[in-house]
């Protein structure tokens, strides 16, 4: 049983879960019953309490009441107040933006059943907490609408409370989002610690609630963002807790990326210097969020660059639907960078990946073709999604969750599963499906359009050809689909692999035996038993076996690395080669068991393999053995064969 070692550690976790009034026992079902108006802890404690109210005049004193306030404006009473004081804002509007610098107060919004509003429209941010002399403050109760940025900015700082804030309708200048993502969000923690962000409201902003490392000067995040930014390094130890973060359509509903290059030289992670760890997101309901533009996750921890560190964070006791990916993310990018030890853990997570329902229109809907996350090559709906593009992620542990409705419940990418366990799934066609680094695999198809995946070589879906028998399959360039061919010329697409045409339809000659993909994945070849070569998309003619005289019919065909050339083979292992292909050798001559039905050339083109039809695989140039299912019994004959770049 994995264990939770990574977890923040029980004295730090319980004293911030009971200075946001949750004890240490917080449930998804007990959210409703939470208290959404606070005592401030200033005014017990008997610190001066200055009021706001939107009245003409105001006495510049503190105390008072809404009655007869001391301020009429919330940043004189934030420029009189001094550390440990509480200014207290009466409910109204206040066309404002609010900065917390230089001194750590309570600012509260909660006097009352109504909560004050700040309307920061025009403005870059609603409420600002940032420097080291700002520990300590806390924002709370309040409603932020309309700001450029974020509703709620905290940066540079740590010990800050967010509690129990409704932030809706800010980030307006990222709207709609078009550049990269992570905009600000509606709550947002840069290079901050030990701070809590607790029953608030993040609704219709670019995104929910963000937390990151920020990017500081000389950084690969620089180019990437526009600029530096004010703050940066660590943000660890922080909570996010029974919060909502809802219609936040163009990005993710929570979301913990590294943007600092600096937090992990090498891969090896320098927390001093930035990183997003140990921190713990757990309680929220995350709903249709990332369902616009470029898509978001429900909850999303991420590290796009090299250096960047996003690792060790807890991600506990959510629930996470209807987003645009996949419903919990973890997504690695790059070389040189950590986002191992994180944990996901008893997350109730229904249908998320749910993708636009016409490609390109920015309508997402269940069941669309766009579904899935097309980073990581996954085609389909999907719950919890673990992607590593470069660097193999360990300590991983996905335990307890609850996952309903989703083609893929779990999809990992070159990811250590063995922290996978305990979880429980409801409506998946696959419960759990890893996916292996790519290069050394190779994938085989029935004739019935059953699939083989062997090796490292991952499986997107079987299923017949649209008529005629199936005879052949070729590879995306990417690894992440496939098209089948049937004996008709029509051909089926799996994965990422595009209908580029066919010869569906079409007066043949003779029947269709193979097909074979370009290196750009932007056309294929389809190769008839007489020899004929037919191209489509970006697939030019090189030649063919078309009326020529065969001892055995061409029954197969495969491209070279780089386009330039294809080899033919035919059912008694000779091989033809046209353009820059070269030949390896064949089976042309020798004794066979069964014919061959099939060949796939190596990455580089310096060999290839053959297929027999009872799964009998052959070797030449540098292909290297991987397994055959030669001597099993089959259902259906093999017909053709591919292997990953």
């Amino acid at each position: 049983m994995p264990t939770r070692t990574t977890k923040p550690g029980p004295g730090r976790r319980r004293s911030l879960l009971t200075r946001a009034g949750l004890g240490v026992a917080l449930t998804a079902g007990s959210l409703a019953g939470l208290a959404m108006a606070t005592t401030s802890a200033a005014a017990a404690a008997g610190d001066p309490t200055w009021y706001v109210a939107p009245s003409p005049t105001g006495s510049g004193t503190s105390g008072g009441s809404c009655a007869a306030p001391g301020f009429n404006t919330i940043a004189g009473a934030v420029a009189a107040a001094a550390s440990g004081d509480t200014v207290d804002v009466c409910p109204g509007t206040y066309t404002t933006s609010v900065t917390i610098s230089g001194k750590a107060i309570t600012l509260n919004g909660s006097v009352s059943t109504t909560a004050a509003t700040i309307e920061a429209t025009g403005l870059p941010e609603g409420i600002v907490v940032e420097g080291a002399a700002a520990a300590g403050s806390t924002v709370e109760g309040f409603t932020v609408t309309g700001s450029a940025g974020e509703g709620i900015l905290v940066e540079g700082t740590t010990d800050v409370a967010v509690s129990d804030n409704t932030v809706t309708g800010n980030d307006t200048a990222c709207v709609p989002e078009t550049t990269e993502n992570d905009c600000g969000e509606g709550i947002h923690l840069e290079a901050v610690t030990d701070s809590i962000v607790s029953r608030n409201t993040s609704e219709d902003n670019s995104g929910g609630i963000l937390l990151d490392d920020g990017v500081p000067a000389g950084s690969i995040g620089v180019s990437a963002f526009g600029g530096a930014t004010a703050f940066s390094g660590p943000t660890s130890g922080n909570v996010v807790v029974g919060n909502i973060a809802v219609n936040n359509v163009w990005d993710c509903g929570i979301t913990l990326p590294s943007h600092n290059s600096l937090a992990a030289p090498g891969g090896v992670p320098d927390p001093s210097a930035g990183g997003v760890f140990d921190n713990t997101v757990e309680g929220n309901v995350s709903e249709n969020n990332g369902i616009d533009g470029g898509g978001g996750s429900g909850v999303l921890v991420a590290a796009p660059f090299p250096g960047t560190a996003a690792y060790s964070n807890t991600i506990e006791d959510n629930i996470v639907q209807g987003n645009g990916q996949a419903g919990i993310t973890i997504h690695s990018h790059a070389p040189a960078q950590d986002t191992n030890g994180n944990q996901i853990i008893d997350n109730t997570v229904g249908q998320n990946a749910v993708g636009e329902s016409v490609a390109g229109t920015g309508v997402f809907s269940t069941g669309s073709p766009s579904a899935g996350d097309s980073d990581a090559g996954d085609p389909a709906t999907t719950g919890i999604l673990v992607y590593s593009a470069v660097d193999h992620l360990t300590g991983t542990v996905i335990q307890g969750n609850a996952v309903s409705g989703n083609y893929y419940g779990i999809w990992t990418s070159n990811t250590d599963t063995s922290g996978i366990s305990a979880n429980t799934f409801s409506g998946a066609t696959v419960a759990t499906y890893a996916e292996p680094a790519p290069g050394s695999g190779y994938v085989l198809a029935g004739s019935d359009g059953g699939i083989f995946a062997l090796g490292s070589a991952p499986f997107w879906g079987s299923a017949p050809a649209a008529a005629g028998t199936v005879v052949g399959l070729a590879e995306t360039s990417d690894g992440g689909g496939y098209w089948v061919a049937s004996s008709t010329g029509a051909v089926a697409n799996f994965g990422d692999a595009a209908p580029l045409g066919s010869l569906a339809g079409k007066k043949l000659v003779a029947p269709v035996v193979g097909i074979a993909g370009t290196p750009d994945g932007h056309g294929y070849w389809l190769v008839a038993s007489d020899g004929g070569v037919f191209g489509f998309g970006d697939a030019a003619f090189h030649g063919s076996m078309g009326g020529k005289k065969l001892v055995k019919p061409v029954v197969g065909m495969a491209g070279t690395p780089d386009g330039g050339g294809y080899w033919l083979v035919a059912s008694d292992g000779g091989v033809f080669s046209f353009g820059d292909a070269a030949y390896h050798g064949s089976m042309g001559g020798k004794a066979l068991v069964k014919p061959v039905v099939g060949l796939a050339p190596t990455a580089d083109g310096g060999g290839y393999w053959e297929v027999a039809s009872d799964g009998g695989v052959f070797s030449f140039g540098d292909a290297t053995y991987r397994g055959s299912l030669g001597g099993k019994k089959l259902d259906a004959p093999v017909v053709g064969i591919a292997a990953p770049a």
